[in-house]
Order: C-alpha cells, then sequence, then structure tokens
C-alpha cells in the first residue's frame, strides 16, 4: 500500500471511529464522576459512623454534668491531690521492674496509686509486683488477652485497650495518668503537670516527651494544640472524672490508634487542655528507626 493510500485509509479509520472514541471518553469520564461522589458518600458515612460510635453527644453531656459535681473541684484545690496510674501490660514484665515502675515510684510527687492491669500476664508479672513490695502498686491480672483483632496492624492500634479499660475502673485518685510498661517518666512529671493543671484549670495537661532509638538517635514529641503524635499518654495527666472515656476497640476497625483516639473525643466534647513546655517523660523505641518514625511524625524535632 502506498504512502498516500495509508493516509486516506486512516483518514477513513479517524472518521469511523472517532465518534466511537467520544462516546467511550464520555462514559468514563461519567463513570469517573460516580466513583468520586461514591467515594464522598463513603466518606460521610464513615464520618457518621465514627460519630455514632465516639458517642459525642453523650460525652460531652457527661462532662457539662462532671463540672457540676462538688467533687469535680477538688482535683484542682486538694493539695497534692492523689494521682493514679494506670498500666497496661502483657508479658513485658522485665520493663515493668526495671524502667517504668521505678520512674514512677522515684518520683518527687509520692501521693500516687499505681494500677497494674495484667491483660492474661504471665505468672512473671505478679513476681516483679511482690518483689517491689511497694503499698502504691495494685495488680489485677484480667483471665484472658484481649480479644483483639487477628491483623496486626489492627492489634497493634488497639493494644492493651481492655486491660487499660479495667484499669480506669478501678481508679481512686483525683487525675489519671496513663503509662506504659516499657516507658520512664521523669522526677518532676506529676509535679510538673498536677501543678500547672491545678493553676491554669486544665483538666488534661501534658507536656514533651523524648523518644530513644537503639542507635542512640532520638527526637522530641509535644505540640499544642494536640495533633495525632504531638501529644503522648505518657507524658499526661487527665482530670479523673473523665474515666468515662474510655478506649475503644472499634478503633482499630477507624484504622486510629487508641490514645489519639481519646485525645481526639476530649477535643471534641470541650475538655480543658494545657500543654508545659518541659520534657516529663521517656519513650524507648527498640523496633523502628528513627527515619520511619519521623516519617510518622513528621513535626518533631531531632
Amino acid at each position: 500500500m502506498s504512502g498516500g493510500a495509508k493516509k486516506r485509509f486512516r483518514g477513513a479509520v479517524d472518521r469511523v471511529a472517532r465518534p466511537y472514541v467520544a462516546e467511550l471518553e464520555a462514559s468514563m469520564a461519567q463513570l469517573g464522576g460516580e466513583l468520586e461522589a461514591t467515594r464522598e458518600e463513603l466518606a460521610k458515612i464513615r464520618h457518621g459512623l465514627r460519630m455514632i460510635s465516639d458517642d459525642e453527644h453523650g460525652n460531652r453531656v457527661r462532662l457539662y454534668e462532671l463540672r457540676r459535681d462538688p467533687s469535680y473541684e477538688l482535683a484542682f484545690t486538694e493539695e497534692d491531690p492523689l494521682v493514679s496510674f494506670v498500666i497496661a501490660t502483657y508479658d513485658s514484665f522485665a520493663t515493668l521492674r526495671d524502667v517504668a515502675l521505678p520512674s514512677v515510684l522515684g518520683q518527687s510527687y509520692s501521693n500516687l496509686e499505681v494500677i497494674v492491669i495484667g491483660d492474661g500476664s504471665p505468672p512473671e508479672t505478679a513476681e516483679v509486683i511482690a518483689e517491689i513490695d511497694d503499698p502504691r502498686v495494685i495488680f489485677f491480672n484480667r483471665p484472658y488477652r484481649g480479644p483483639y483483632p487477628e491483623n496486626e496492624r489492627e492489634r497493634w492500634l488497639m493494644s492493651g485497650s481492655p486491660a487499660y479499660n479495667e484499669g480506669l475502673s478501678r481508679v481512686t485518685g483525683r487525675w489519671i495518668a496513663p503509662m506504659a510498661d516499657d516507658d520512664a517518666v521523669r522526677p518532676e512529671h506529676t509535679r510538673t503537670l498536677v501543678d500547672a493543671a491545678q493553676r491554669h484549670r486544665h483538666e488534661l495537661c501534658y507536656g514533651r516527651m523524648d523518644v530513644h532509638f537503639e542507635d542512640g538517635r532520638g527526637c522530641e514529641l509535644g505540640d499544642f494544640p494536640p495533633r495525632l503524635g504531638g501529644v503522648m499518654p505518657q507524658a499526661s495527666i487527665y482530670h479523673a472524672g473523665l474515666g468515662f472515656l474510655h478506649s475503644q476497640p472499634v478503633d482499630s476497625v477507624f484504622g486510629e490508634p487508641n490514645d489519639w483516639s481519646r485525645h481526639r473525643r476530649m477535643l471534641a466534647i470541650g475538655v480543658y487542655m494545657g500543654m508545659v513546655d518541659a520534657l516529663v517523660a521517656d519513650k524507648y523505641e527498640t523496633n523502628q528507626t528513627l527515619e520511619a518514625y519521623m516519617y510518622v511524625q513528621p513535626n518533631s524535632t531531632w
């Protein structure tokens, strides 16, 4: 076929195919619009389900009722009010013994109770508590672990939730201090946070946390207002009247860490929050690199 014939043939094919191509492009554009509309609708449904799960209205009502309760003021007016540390643990009994508990019990602030809840922990955990032999430490071991999702990431997102909630049910202090079994608080952690909370009437008060990695590098976390990765439970205390804000197992379904979910729900209902610009806790990361951590926490300083 000559060059001219080829050109005429292509032109004929183009004239025949052009309407079909245009129709296909229009169909694809319509389908793309429908997919985008479906995504938006699914996002609205997801948001609605999250709101129902959060019970935002009910929790706001509970907060307002708390502020009207005469006992609410005692957290702000008592001198050295009792602070309840809550530690959920599974099998990290060595770090519980060597890191977490010594740091809590060795603080300058002594009016503490430390509620350690075993998440179906092995016998060694009870032995560690017995060795410490401090009447401020209370231990209860749940008869089984979890339950947790089979998916590893979902399991991590809600890790410790059942045990932490059990601990909340046993709190007798004016303030709750969440604590991990493998991290540490600094000697002035509780004194600093209680003083600031009472002075400024913060219902949640937190400071900065130093994160340490095995290679010796680290980063600091702490931002106000709170954001994901900018407020860590180990560096905080909150009014014990807010104990109704449990860790929610459903957080894992929404892909949200249980500790941040609690802070986000506090923000949503109007909990009075404040931050002190002081390092009050240390977090030890043994299975993660600083680069990976900074990818998740992009606003950290290091």
